[in-house]
């Protein structure tokens, strides 16, 4: 602490405090200084050199306050408490130093009854530290997690910015501006059954996957399935009330890519229809990777190019599907050197035109990027569902599939979007509420069956 002159009336103890306060301010700087440092260390007895010690110390005056206050770190306890009491010893020294030199002008005498008014004296003895300083390990770990935190949320956000994948309702709607006509869900289960078929089967690993694609057409629809049926349901009712006056009859389903569940889309859309009492028929116009055929067991060697060409009449090779009531199914036939040319055909547009006069006419198209089929066929008929898979289409995707179909004037009626999660949090970010909501207290309907792709197939 400085001090500054003895306390003889309240004017002078005012005056004096004063100067206290601004000499502690003065010999902050000087508390480390080379010259108190080399007197420190003398007096501690310390192997360090001045600089090394001057480092060690930190000085403060606290605001108005004639008080120094020093702050020590060494290697061990002792030494820091050493160092700290010679340091205060060695800043008195100096500052009594510079004090009681002689002043310019003036005379011995006058000096003499000037010496010793300012003085540094001890407040209290070093305390000894009982922790170290460094490493302070709670504010190691605090600071750790913070910085991981941090760095957590920033490789999230970085993560976020960067996927393009569309993950919700949400995107199709208020981005795209795209009505959703329906959300599939995902259907594990599927994939269980694929491979037990596969092993029990002799056939081709497509044929297998075709067919495993599909749940049962007849028999007692499980609850495990319930949630299935009745997303079907839902989509089957909004293709129902699409545009009441000019509703569509010849309705093109898509998707961006190969292996979005189109085909899914498209064959259970069909038979969800065929079962409310709709007379529908199936095409399959995929020419270049068909699957209409071996998902309902009919012939595919006949089909859509027979009619095309002339080779056969419409009626000879549209081919009934036995266990769905109303249901036929138009197999692509043999595949076609120009599927582009078929698919754009006057005799394709007139076959389905005459079709869609008494029945809903599903069309099973190429996916929209790889080549123009789908485009060319949305082109030319009452409009197009767009399959998007959760997860996996991206926006970019999306959007040029968007502007192929704009440039041809096609005309979107929505977007489906598959294979939505059915467990955990994602559910509702995606849009779907869980199986829970429709199989809690509901009861299957016995006459209703849906087909489905496996979600691992890439035949769509």
């Amino acid at each position: 602490m400085v001090t500054a002159g003895v306390n003889e009336n309240l004017g002078i103890a005012l005056t004096a405090d004063n100067l206290a306060k601004s000499k502690a301010t003065q010999y902050q700087e000087l508390a480390t200084s080379r010259a108190v440092a080399e007197g420190a260390v003398k007096q501690a007895g310390l192997d360090i050199s001045p600089e090394a010690a001057s480092g060690a110390v930190t000085a403060t005056v606290p605001p108005d306050t004639a008080e120094v206050r020093l702050s020590v770190v060494q290697d061990s306890p002792d030494a820091a408490r050493a160092l700290a009491d010679s340091w205060v010893s060695s800043l008195a020294e100096e500052v009594s130093n510079i004090e009681n030199q002689t002043l310019p002008g003036v005379e011995q005498s006058e000096e003499s009854s000037a010496q010793s008014i300012v003085k540094v004296l001890p407040l209290v003895q070093a305390t000894q530290p009982q922790t170290p300083h460094t490493p302070n390990v709670r504010m190691a770990l605090a600071l750790g997690a913070l910085v991981g935190l941090v760095v957590g949320l920033g490789v999230a956000a970085l993560r976020s910015l960067n996927d393009r994948r569309i993950r919700g309702v949400k995107v199709l709607e208020e981005t795209f501006g795209l009505t959703v006509l329906g959300t599939i869900p995902a259907m594990a289960g599927l994939g269980r059954r694929a491979q037990r078929n596969r092993t029990q089967s002799k056939d081709s690993n497509a044929e297998v996957e075709s067919r495993s694609a599909l749940l049962e057409l007849t028999g007692h629809t499980g609850r495990d399935d319930f949630h299935v049926v009745e997303a079907f349901k839902e989509l089957r009712t909004n293709l129902q009330f699409l545009r009441p006056d000019n509703p569509p009859r010849i309705i093109v389903v898509t998707s961006a890519a190969p292996a979005e569940g189109k085909s899914t889309v498209a064959a259970n859309a069909a038979i969800t229809l065929a079962q409310s009492d709709v007379p529908t028929v199936l095409v399959d116009a995929d020419l270049r990777r068909p699957t209409v055929a071996g998902s309902f067991h009919v012939e595919g060697s006949v089909g859509l190019t027979n009619a095309v060409v002339g080779n056969a009449q419409v009626d000879d090779v549209l081919q009934p599907v036995s266990e769905v009531e109303n249901l036929t199914v138009l197999a692509s036939g043999p595949v076609p050197p120009n599927p582009s040319e078929i698919l754009g055909s006057d005799r394709l547009e007139a076959i389905l035109r005459s079709l869609a006069q008494d029945h809903m006419v599903i069309v099973d198209a190429p996916p929209l990027l790889p080549v123009t089929d789908a485009a060319i066929l949305a082109a030319k008929y009452d409009g197009c569902v767009l399959v998007v898979t959760a997860g996996r289409t991206t926006r970019d995707e999306l959007a040029k599939s968007l502007g192929n179909l704009e440039k041809v004037n096609g005309d979107v009626l929505g977007t489906v979007l598959n294979r939505v999660p059915t467990r955990g949090k994602e559910a509702g970010y995606y849009g779907y509420y869980g199986k829970s909501y429709y199989s809690s207290s509901a009861t299957p309907d016995q006459d209703f069956d849906v087909t489905s792709r496996n979600a691992g197939s890439t035949r769509e």
